[in-house]
């Protein structure tokens, strides 16, 4: 082969190499992409503790915020067992595909806490992690679509609160969530009654609503 076949030849491999590797170049980024990509959902998703979403106390109330639920049923009623504390509530409503947010209060009282969307939802709030030896503070199930508790919380302590189902369905997701410290909450309530008793001394009001986890103060007068 002569000289000039050679550099034709040669030229022509060269050519095809750059354009098979230019060919290859937007492949490579999509992989890429959706390698990342997939890192950051994982992530995001999370709904072990410490990949739990971080709830900013300056940002309550918090109305109507969409969940955001695990693809994996990282807590349920086999790393987590026992019924749902405070109601008694069957274990299985830890069985779906968790949403898991962790708050830690700066102000102490009893918030209000309720999801709405998905039927046999649950709520439950954690003082530290659930499967790492957290203690449960209250829970509740519902066989409707909006549940919804008041708790007391301590200011200064990492607390979790965890929204799943008793499958089906398998998620609260898609789903609404609220969390909220409400004004009226250490405001007394003034009864006039007509029994002997001291004024100024105080009691509490029964309640049967299973959803109250903290009594409210009584001044009584005549």
């Amino acid at each position: 082969m002569n000289r000039t076949l050679r550099f034709a030849a040669s030229g022509s491999n060269s050519v095809t190499n750059v354009d098979l590797f230019s060919s290859l170049r937007p492949l490579a980024r999509i992989i890429f992409m959706a390698i990342v990509l997939l890192a950051m959902n994982e992530n995001s998703f999370a709904t072990t503790c410490p990949g739990a979403t971080v709830i900013n106390p300056a940002t309550l109330p918090i109305v109507n915020q969409s969940l955001v639920c695990g693809a994996a049923n990282d807590l349920n009623s086999t790393n987590v067992p026992g019924a749902l504390c405070g109601t008694g509530d069957n274990a299985g409503y830890k069985n779906g595909n968790e949403a898991l947010y962790s708050f830690t209060p700066t102000t102490s009282g009893t918030y209000n806490a309720w999801v709405n969307g998905q039927a046999w939802s649950s709520i439950q709030i954690w003082a530290g992690c659930p499967n790492g030896g957290g203690t449960c503070i209250y829970g509740d199930g519902n066989v409707g679509t909006y549940t919804s508790i008041n708790v007391p919380l301590v200011a200064g302590t990492n607390y979790f609160i965890w929204f799943d189902t008793w499958p089906t369905p398998n998620s609260p997701c898609p789903g609404l969530f609220g969390l909220n410290l409400p004004l009226h909450r250490y405001l007394p309530v003034v009864i006039h009654s007509p029994i002997q008793r001291e004024v100024g001394t105080t009691s509490t009001i029964p309640t049967s609503h299973e959803h109250i986890a903290h009594p409210w103060p009584v001044i009584w007068s005549r």
